[in-house]
């Protein structure tokens, strides 16, 4: 049985969300709710039932403009009830693309971070990589043991 290490409080999310409708919002999570495709990294994801609930919070509110997280250490844009979802890289390593293994491998891809910008009534996400991989890491894939 897989063990969700992900569990969002979506009915909190929706009474946040329900405070101020007319306000652009940016939902900032730590885990992505949408699943990526990558079975390691789904098994650590958003339970189903907390994925469905926060798309159903998120139909309600029209002025979240995007969710934005971070968690899966690989830049990753997806969709939740119409609204973008984006990941942003780690500042370390990074995990593998890869739509097959139950395992998550990482690699020493060099790190990055988003800049979220709303100017101009437009909401941007600008990923910014920085530096070269990271120091005294092999660029073989390490193997991470899921908990």
């Amino acid at each position: 049985m897989v063990q969700y290490a992900a569990r969002l409080d979506a009915a909190w999310i929706a009474h946040l969300l329900a405070e101020e409708r007319r306000t652009p919002t940016l939902l900032q999570l730590h885990h992505v709710p949408p699943r990526l495709g990558n079975p390691g990294i789904d098994a650590l994801g958003v339970p189903a039932a907390d994925r469905h609930a926060l798309a159903t919070a998120l139909s309600a509110a029209p002025n979240v403009l995007a969710v934005v997280a971070g968690h899966v250490h690989r830049a990753i844009v997806a969709e939740l009830a119409g609204r973008p979802v984006a990941a942003v890289p780690s500042t370390y390593l990074q995990a593998v693309l890869d739509f097959t293994s139950e395992r998550i491998h990482m690699r020493a891809d060099p790190g990055g971070f988003a800049v979220h910008a709303f100017r101009d009534g437009v909401f941007t996400t600008h990923l910014q990589r920085v530096g070269a991989p990271a120091e005294g890491v092999e660029g073989n894939p390490l193997d991470v043991v899921q908990v």
